[in-house]
């Protein structure tokens, strides 16, 4: 399962898009792969917890995904985690794209 979640991860870096819009996995800044492996660290962490619900975005949100790379999740939350979640932090291997 892990070689799809790459393999997922590597065909969103490589989605073309619009000059008006921005993919934040793909090659063309150097800061996308911390981008890429975020969501490699959150997409293996939910493999293992299994959970019953996933919730699907239409668009990466201008202050969350779109600087992180996890979907629904803001630099704060992926930084400093809530009480009672243990999945983020740098603690975790996750990190703030430059």
């Amino acid at each position: 399962m892990i070689k799809n979640i790459e393999t997922f991860v590597e065909e969103l870096a490589l989605i073309e898009t619009m000059p008006n819009v921005y993919n934040q996995y793909s090659y063309e800044q150097e800061e996308n792969f911390i981008r890429r492996e975020n969501l490699m660290i959150y997409l293996k962490q939910m493999y293992k917890l299994k959970p019953k619900i996933i919730l699907v975005g239409e668009a990466p949100g201008y202050r969350g995904c779109r600087l992180t790379g996890v979907p629904f999740t803001s630099e704060h939350l992926l930084m400093n985690n809530i009480s009672g979640l243990e999945i983020f932090g740098r603690e975790n291997g996750y990190r703030l794209a430059l």
